[in-house]
């Protein structure tokens, strides 16, 4: 049955779990084609670029899935979070309300657009939203994360910390946790503990493969503070190994045109401004892993000064 979508689709899906991922987006083209009303299968394509660290060619796929069915809250979910992956919170945002609006009392929506206020610097609205997740959920593990995040931001590392030890001894297990967690302990200088957590997180087979990078990378960074050189090197050697790819011309150019779609006029007149009246913005320059984002964190962590990222 070559035109039978759902048989393209299980293909798509066979062919992925077996590594063979060019195949696999084949065959989820072709299903598409054949149904392109189901939000499933742009969903599923997605999630392979996603996996793959190809924000570009998801957010495309995404917007293909939108405009076939422009009122799915799943797709605008999807394309929120590839939005967030690429650093695009803007329009991560605008996608994350529209989900919201399908699923109002969703602690998953609400945790959503936290998260996206926060990485805006919209620090206090997102508290908000956080609370709103909790309160729907106990143990929403992003929502604890989230609010210890904030906390950090506002130089209350031990509130920060005491919520998220809180959440970890009633059971709470997530990769989010664990990542907030392992930040802070090395800040209060407690590596070990955040390393016995991330060998427990790392040791599950199933932790989806952007997670498993963030983790080795936080890995990494507390073996280094902690001395030991060998194993914090091969812990960021496979982190990276991760995000391992070939350049892409193609991909390259549909990067810069979502980055200029993003930063646009109309963005940038809308973005939140800073009450400091200054026309002066510090742009930090250098080599990549000269010590540019340690530079910018420092300055950040300033009461008077917002680190853009």
């Amino acid at each position: 049955r070559p035109n039978n979508a759902d048989i393209h689709q299980e293909l798509g899906i066979a062919y992925t779990e077996t590594g063979q991922l060019s195949e696999g987006v084949m065959a989820l083209n072709k299903a598409i084609s054949l149904d392109p009303k189901s939000p499933v299968l742009y969903a599923r394509l997605a999630q392979i670029y996603m996996n793959q660290f190809d924000t570009v060619s998801a957010v495309e796929i995404l917007k293909s899935g939108i405009t076939e069915i422009p009122d799915d809250p799943r797709l605008h979910k999807a394309i929120g979070d590839a939005y967030t992956t690429h650093g695009s919170h803007t329009n991560a945002l605008k996608h994350y309300r529209v989900s919201l609006q399908a699923n109002p009392d969703s602690p998953e929506a609400l945790c959503d657009i936290g998260s996206a206020l926060r990485i805006g610097g919209q620090l206090d609205e997102a508290s908000q939203y956080f609370d709103k997740a909790i309160a729907a959920k106990r143990d929403m593990a992003r929502a604890i994360s989230g609010q210890a995040e904030i906390l950090e931001s506002k130089d209350k590392t031990d509130e920060a910390m005491e919520l998220v030890e809180k959440s970890l001894k009633r059971g709470v297990r997530h990769p989010d946790l664990a990542i907030t967690f392992a930040r802070l302990a090395k800040k209060t200088k407690r590596p070990n503990e955040g390393i016995e957590l991330l060998k427990k997180v790392l040791a599950d087979p199933g932790l989806p493969r952007p997670f498993r990078s963030v983790v080795l990378m936080d890995m990494g960074s507390l073996l280094e503070a902690n001395g030991s050189y060998d194993e914090a090197m091969e812990a960021y050697t496979q982190g990276n190994s991760l995000y391992a790819a070939q350049f892409n011309e193609d991909m390259y150019i549909k990067s810069i045109k979502i980055l200029i779609e993003t930063f646009s006029k109309d963005v940038y007149d809308n973005l939140p401004h800073s009450s400091i009246d200054t026309c002066k913005p510090i742009f930090i320059l250098g080599m990549p892993r000269s010590g540019t984002s340690l530079i910018e964190q420092i300055l950040a962590s300033h009461s008077t000064v917002y680190g853009a990222g």
